[in-house]
């Protein structure tokens, strides 16, 4: 028991760097520091937004946390595609319907789906993040607010199972976010799970846990680690490490484990949650994580 309330205990680390990072690293410098396609890059990516009002409706909610990537190309920018852009200081959210070639350059049509009548002329310049993923019908339904009873995790890699009141706001083949998307937001925060898959590339587990500690003090300052353990996860050898933050006056307690996956794989769990929320939360990530299991 000692050792699942450490696991529950040390499983955010990463996860407050795409809160963290991805409010105050520029996206150009990401991949340059931290390379690509890895578990680090990708969460130092993510560009977390909370949504305000019912103008993106059924999409997203009212209150809820969203998760895009900042570190995108001008490839990832097409028709139907969903943007965090600004309009003067204000970060605002839609989809993609058309693209003008003008004059003045390429200027994107954006519309919001609550309220279509509403049309954007948008920039490049102005686009801070995209989302990754199209909104398959499955998306449409989990962001609607089916969120009355668990759902069944099933993945190319892994199955888990999210507890009532969790969703996923952003996965793909690296990395797979889930949200307490019940919980209500403190300063601007929802407590989440980041799931990522990365290569051990021979090290040890013990090694790759201390290249996750590297990754994390060279994006956030501050962050202070203790209680580093090998422990194991559902039989499987983890390197499992405690830290903390502050930021913007609010303290994060961050956790994070990673686990030797078959062949040269490691499975990256990250949670955050503020400090104070620990205590309700730390049974969902145990219930969670005993859940996980590869295929």
């Amino acid at each position: 028991m000692k050792k699942i309330y450490l696991i529950l205990s040390v499983i955010a680390a990463l996860a407050v760097l795409i809160f963290l990072a991805s409010r105050f690293m520029p996206a150009k410098y990401i991949t340059g520091l931290l390379g690509k396609d890895n578990a680090a890059s990708s969460l130092a990516c993510s560009y977390p937004v909370k949504v305000v009002g019912d103008s993106m409706e059924p999409y997203f909610k009212n209150g809820q946390m969203a998760f895009f990537n900042k570190c995108f190309t001008a490839n990832d920018i097409a028709v139907n595609k969903t943007i965090a852009f600004k309009e003067g200081n204000v970060v605002r959210l839609g989809m993609i319907d058309n693209i003008e070639d003008l004059p003045k350059g390429l200027t994107y049509k954006v519309i919001q789906p609550n309220r279509k009548d509403r049309i954007s002329d948008v920039a490049i310049s102005q686009i801070v993040a995209v989302y990754k993923e199209d909104f398959s019908d499955q998306a449409q339904k989990e962001t609607a607010g089916e969120l009355s009873k668990p759902t069944e995790i099933k993945m190319s890699g892994y199955n888990l199972s999210l507890p009532a009141g969790w969703q996923i706001a952003q996965g793909d083949d690296k990395q797979t976010i889930f949200i307490n998307a019940g919980e209500t937001p403190e300063n601007n925060f929802q407590t989440y799970l980041a799931l990522s898959k990365d290569k051990i590339q021979s090290k040890t587990i013990a090694a790759y846990g201390e290249y996750l500690k590297d990754q994390i003090r060279q994006s956030v300052a501050g962050v202070s680690f203790s209680n580093e353990n090998i422990v194991k996860i559902n039989n499987r050898e983890a390197f499992a490490m405690e830290g903390y933050v502050r930021q913007n006056q609010t303290n994060f307690k961050i956790l994070t484990a990673a686990l030797k996956g078959d062949g040269d794989e490691v499975w990256v769990f990250n949670f955050n949650t503020v400090e104070n929320k620990w205590e309700n939360n730390a049974p969902v990530f145990e219930q969670i994580l005993n859940s996980f299991s590869l295929k």
